[in-house]
C-alpha cells in the first residue's frame, strides 16, 4: 500500500494530491498501476493524480469514491474517459492535457457537476448529456464542427484553438455569458447569437468573411457594437450576395422557430386571494401570479433562488421596498387564500429553513433581531446593515402582515420570511409568486416582471420556448376585484422580436 494511501486511511484525510515525479515514482514501483487501496478511501472529497507520463489508465473503480467533489486527472496519458457516472457529489472534473480523442458520456445523474475541463486533448468527437454544467472547456482539440446537444445550463464555453468552420443557427445556449471561439476556421456568425445576453465574446483569428465584423472583433470594439452588427446581418453564411442576404433575412424573420413565447392564461374562478382591510395600513400592496409547467434541476433551482436574493438586495433595497415569496403551489392545498394583518403574537408560522419549530410573529422577529445584533458585534459595526436592515420596518409595530390558507396555515410573513410548508424544490412544477410592499404597487410590478423574465430564461434553457403564466385575482372583503396579474398592460417591456406575449 502506498504510504500516502495508508496515511489517508489512518487519518481519515479528505484529500489526496499526487503530482509529477512523485506520482510517476509510485506508478513505476507498481508496474504503472494505481494502488487499488486508494479506491476504497470513500471519504475523499478531492483526488488529484496529475502530470505523469505513466498514468495511462484508471485501473480501479472511481465510482466507489462517492464523496468526491473534485477529480483532477490532468497532464497524464489517458486515452479513455474514466467511468464516473455514479459520483453524484462531483462538482469539478479536470481531464485536460491527456490523449482523449472521443467523448460520449451521460452525466445527467451528476446534478452537482458544474465545471468540466477537457482542453488540450485530441478530441474530434464530442457528446455530453448534462443539465448542470456551467463551465465547459474544450479548447485546444480537433473539433471540426460545433458540438451538438451541449448542456443548456452552460454559462461559460471555451472552444478556442479547434478547427470549427461554422456555428449552427439553432444553437440553444440561452444561459451563455462567456464564449471563446477564437483561433478556429469560422467564416460566419449566426444572427441567433445576438439574442443571448453575453458578457464576453471572442472570435479573434477566424477567417470571417464579413470584413466589418472582422474589424470590430480585431480592434476590440465593444460587445454591444459587435452584437448589434451580428443582429443586423440576419443570416448564417456570408457567401451569398447582398440581395440574397436580404431575402434570407426576410425568410428567417418570418419562420424563425426559436422565437420564445409567454402565454398568459385567464384566472381560475375557483382560486382567489382575499385582501382583508386590516392589512391596508400595515403592508398594503400585493401582487400574485401562477407559473405553470416548470422544470427545475439542482443547477437552475439554485440559480433562481440566488436571483431572488439578488433582487432583494438590489431592486427591493434589502427588502425595504418589496419582498418576494415563492411557493410550490401543489403544496398549498387550498383554493382560497387570505392576505391580512393581526397582532404579531397571534401570527404563527414555520419559517423557511428553520426546522420544524413554529414561531409567533413576535418570536421570529426577536430571533432575527438577536442574530442581527450578534452579527453587528462580530463585525464591530455601529449599526445593523445588510440582510437584516429590513427589520427596522417592523420595529415598534404591533401588527404583522401575512398570507394564509383557508385552514389558517401561514404561507408568508413579509418581509421576514415565507413558510417551510411550501418550500420550492426540484420537484416544483407550478409556482405561486407573491410580491408585497408597504411602499407602492409599481415596485411590486417591477419585481414581478424581473422574476418572470428569469423564469422565462430558465425555461428556454431547458428546451421549452413557451412559458405559461396564469392570472391570479385578489379581491376585497366585498368580493370586488382589487388586482389582477398579469393584466393587459403588464409585461409589455419584455416584448421584442424574440419574445411574443400571448394574452387571454
Amino acid at each position: 500500500m502506498w504510504d500516502v494511501v495508508k496515511s489517508a486511511k489512518a487519518e481519515n484525510k479528505r484529500e489526496i494530491s499526487l503530482n509529477g515525479q512523485q506520482l510517476t515514482d509510485l506508478l513505476e514501483e507498481n508496474n504503472g498501476k494505481i494502488d487499488v487501496h486508494l479506491f476504497k478511501l470513500n471519504q475523499l472529497n478531492l483526488l488529484r493524480l496529475s502530470n505523469s507520463p505513466l498514468l495511462c489508465e484508471i485501473n480501479g473503480k472511481l465510482n466507489d469514491l462517492n464523496q468526491l467533489q473534485s477529480l483532477l486527472l490532468f497532464g497524464n496519458k489517458l486515452n479513455t474517459f474514466p467511468e464516473i457516472d455514479q459520483l453524484v457529489n462531483l462538482k469539478n472534473l479536470d481531464l485536460s492535457k491527456n490523449l482523449l480523442t472521443s467523448v460520449d458520456v451521460d452525466f445527467t445523474s451528476l446534478t452537482h457537476l458544474t465545471t468540466v475541463n477537457l482542453s488540450d486533448n485530441g478530441i474530434s468527437s464530442f457528446n455530453m448529456k448534462s443539465s448542470s454544467i456551467h463551465i465547459l472547456n474544450l479548447s485546444v482539440n480537433k473539433l471540426d464542427k460545433f458540438p451538438e446537444n451541449l448542456p443548456i445550463s452552460i454559462t461559460e464555453l471555451n472552444l478556442s484553438k479547434n478547427e470549427i468552420t461554422d456555428i449552427p443557427e439553432d444553437t440553444k445556449l440561452a444561459n451563455l455569458k462567456i464564449f471563446d471561439a477564437s483561433e478556429n476556421k469560422i467564416t460566419a456568425v449566426p444572427k441567433s447569437l445576438a439574442g443571448i445576453k453575453m458578457k464576453t465574446l471572442n472570435f479573434k483569428q477566424n477567417p470571417l468573411k464579413d470584413r466589418k465584423l472582422f474589424k470590430l472583433i480585431d480592434q476590440n470594439q465593444s460587445l454591444k457594437a459587435i452584437m448589434d452588427h451580428i443582429q443586423k446581418l440576419g443570416i448564417s453564411s456570408f457567401e451569398s450576395s447582398a440581395k440574397s442576404d436580404s431575402k434570407s433575412k426576410q425568410n428567417k424573420s418570418e419562420s424563425d422557430p426559436e422565437q420564445k413565447k409567454i402565454v398568459i392564461k385567464k384566472f381560475d374562478d375557483d382560486f382567489k386571494i382575499e385582501y382583508d382591510q386590516t392589512v391596508k395600513d400595515v403592508r398594503g400592496f400585493i401582487l400574485c401570479c401562477l407559473v405553470n409547467n416548470l422544470q427545475f434541476n439542482a443547477g437552475n433551482l439554485k440559480e433562481f433562488l440566488q436571483f431572488q436574493t439578488k433582487l432583494h438586495d438590489t431592486i427591493c433595497k434589502k427588502r425595504e421596498l418589496a419582498t418576494i415569496a415563492t411557493h410550490d403551489f401543489k403544496l398549498i392545498q387550498s383554493k382560497h387564500l387570505k392576505y391580512a394583518a393581526k397582532h404579531k403574537n397571534n401570527v404563527k408560522i414555520q419559517p423557511l429553513n428553520r426546522g420544524e419549530k413554529i414561531y409567533s410573529g413576535s418570536e421570529y422577529f426577536e430571533a432575527l433581531k438577536n442574530e442581527a445584533e450578534a452579527f453587528r458585534k462580530e463585525k464591530k459595526r455601529s449599526q445593523v446593515t445588510g440582510v437584516y436592515k429590513f427589520l427596522q420596518l417592523l420595529e415598534d409595530k404591533a401588527e404583522f402582515a401575512f398570507l394564509e390558507t383557508d385552514s389558517h396555515v401561514c404561507l408568508s410573513l413579509p418581509p421576514l420570511t415565507n413558510s417551510e410548508n411550501t418550500k420550492m424544490s426540484v420537484n416544483t412544477t407550478q409556482l405561486l409568486i407573491e410580491v408585497t410592499s408597504h411602499h407602492n404597487a409599481a415596485i411590486c410590478s417591477k419585481v414581478m416582471q424581473e422574476l418572470i423574465s428569469k423564469l422565462n430564461e430558465i425555461s428556454h434553457a431547458m428546451g421549452n420556448n413557451t412559458l405559461e403564466l396564469q392570472q391570479v385575482k385578489i379581491v376585497g372583503n366585498d368580493g370586488v376585484l382589487k388586482t389582477l396579474y398579469p393584466s393587459k398592460i403588464d409585461l409589455k417591456e419584455l416584448e421584442n422580436d424574440l419574445l411574443q406575449i400571448i394574452r387571454p
